[in-house]
Formats: C-alpha cells, sequence, structure tokens
C-alpha cells in the first residue's frame, strides 16, 4: 500500500520534468489551407485591417459565418484563419481592445467550426 503513493509521486516528478523540458522547444504548426484562408489583422479600436479592407470585426465575422455556412464538416476542418494584431499597439485600451476583440473572434471560430486559426 505505501508502494503505490512512491510510485505516482514518481511519475508526477517524470511527467514534470519532461513537460519543463518540451516548453524550451520551438513548436512547428502546419495548417493544411485548401478549403480557404481568411486572415485579418485586429486593430485597436474595434476594427480590423483583411487584405486592403478596413472593416468592423463583428463584420468580418459575419463574413466568416457566411463563408464558412457554405462548407461541408470536411472543408471547415481545412480552413484556415490567421490573425494579427497592430504591434504598435502596447498597452491602453487599444490593448485590451485588440485582447478583447482576438477572444471574441476566436470564440466564434469554435462556434462556428473552424478548427485551425493561428496568430
Amino acid at each position: 500500500m505505501k508502494v503505490f503513493p512512491t510510485m505516482a509521486f514518481s511519475a508526477t516528478l517524470v511527467c514534470l520534468v519532461l513537460s519543463s523540458c518540451a516548453t524550451d522547444m520551438p513548436i512547428s504548426t502546419a495548417f493544411d489551407s485548401s478549403a480557404g484562408l481568411a486572415s485579418c489583422e485586429l486593430l485597436g479600436d474595434g476594427f480590423v485591417r483583411t487584405g486592403d479592407r478596413r472593416i468592423p470585426l463583428e463584420a468580418f465575422v459575419l463574413e466568416l459565418r457566411q463563408t464558412t455556412r457554405a462548407m461541408t464538416r470536411g472543408e471547415l476542418s481545412r480552413y484556415v484563419v490567421t490573425l494579427g494584431f497592430d504591434a504598435s499597439v502596447q498597452d491602453g485600451v487599444a490593448a485590451k481592445n485588440i485582447s478583447d476583440g482576438r477572444e471574441y473572434l476566436l470564440r466564434q471560430l469554435q462556434i462556428m467550426g473552424v478548427r485551425q486559426a493561428g496568430t
């Protein structure tokens, strides 16, 4: 009986050591965008830049909804949305707006069934 807690502790320790090593390794993610690609840059004022257009975040989400509704489940698994942000914004209200917009957009993508989103 006293052996089990020692084995559990040892296993936990090994997992902890291995996970701490894994965080130092770079992560490379390859997306399959064969069903399409959408990208946007989140701005600090509730708008996004997509291509050469500057539109409200909600309008971008609506466009994504219209696009994804026409897709099959298989196509949705191969559809990619990339998110960027205005790098000049470091703090303040604009930075909070970008963070909130990112969370909102990711939540909406999950609802739509988009599984490949990257920043």
